[in-house]
């Protein structure tokens, strides 16, 4: 969940999960929900989270994953302690 998204994040396609700088997976989004309005299967909801954002979605193809897993997303510029970056890739 976030509650600093980048701009026109309800247009993103894909999200990616990061450790370290580098990719681990490629997620497709599906859409885009207030906190805590989705079923989590992972982890318990926190009520408390009223002004966040998080999306539904599933691992993308073979094909996607395969251009971005494993891959550096590292850049010269700081995120100043945001979770959430936008990154044009393409």
């Amino acid at each position: 969940m976030w509650n600093q998204l980048p701009k026109n994040y309800d247009s993103a396609e894909f999200a990616f999960s990061v450790y370290k700088g580098i990719i681990q997976e490629v997620y497709e989004i599906a859409g885009w929900f207030k906190a805590n309005t989705t079923q989590y299967f992972t982890r318990q909801s926190d009520p408390e989270e009223t002004n966040r954002m998080e999306f539904v979605g599933k691992i993308a193809k073979e094909s996607i994953r395969n251009m971005y897993r494993h891959k550096s997303i590292i850049s010269s510029k700081r995120s100043y302690g945001r979770v959430v970056r936008g990154y044009n890739l393409y």
